[in-house]
């Protein structure tokens, strides 16, 4: 064999061996880091959490589908999260279109329907293929719920409604977000599909970040 030949051989065996290493190892389940996994916030917002409560705020738009595959995963936490979180769901409106969905979600809010209602106007726009963009379209489908169309005009074209989206827009932009679905944990850290990976990836990194913010410490990409 000439020395060239063996060199080759060598090489082979020894890129292998690397191969298989690299295969075999998997990352443990707490390995976040800042800048990788999720982001930290230049400068904190401040929470409406009770004391001794992490807030956890998801931003998304019922439009959005990947909003709507990752509900299933949040609502399977929010069922077992732990009882130190006060969540939040804030509608985005980074788009001048998905401000009547934001006023649809607080004037259900402030009539104690949005509960019920939440999964059923996802379920009417991916599932069904109604857009509910317009109030007429929005009505129609209230109506078919058993929502009282008089209550809910008030409630949508009321004051209360018009300062939460004021409120909650300005959260938004404090908290640099330019795409959904996206959740700020203690107004410090957020995450999202595209920084995680996978929605289920998306979940540990919350809880991870509610447990860091819990003991006063974080992980840094640096590290």
């Amino acid at each position: 064999m000439t020395s060239g030949g063996w060199l080759l051989r060598v090489v082979a065996a020894t890129t292998l061996l690397w191969a298989a290493a690299a295969g075999s190892a998997t990352p443990a389940d707490d390995d976040f880091f800042a800048g990788v996994d999720y982001e930290v916030l230049p400068q904190p917002v401040p929470t409406d959490a009770p004391k001794g409560k992490v807030e956890v705020v998801e931003v998304f738009w019922y439009g959005c589908p990947h909003c709507y595959r990752f509900e299933p995963h949040l609502e399977k936490w929010l069922a077992h999260a732990p009882k130190t979180v006060h969540f939040v769901r804030i509608p985005a409106t980074l788009n001048p279109g998905w401000t009547i969905h934001a006023r649809l979600y607080y004037a259900l809010q402030l009539m104690g329907e949005i509960d019920r209602l939440h999964p059923l106007i996802f379920k009417a726009i991916h599932e069904q293929g109604r857009s509910l963009r317009n109030q007429r379209a929005i009505e129609r489908f209230l109506e078919a719920n058993g929502v009282d169309l008089e209550a809910f005009r008030a409630a949508f074209d009321s004051l209360e409604v018009q300062t939460r989206l004021r409120e909650d827009r300005d959260r938004v932009r404090r908290y640099g977000i330019h795409g959904v679905p996206a959740v700020v944990v203690a107004g410090k850290y957020k995450t999202s599909g595209s920084l995680a990976g996978s929605y289920e990836r998306m979940i540990q990194i919350i809880d991870y970040l509610i447990a860091q913010e819990s003991s006063g410490g974080t992980k840094s990409g640096a590290d």
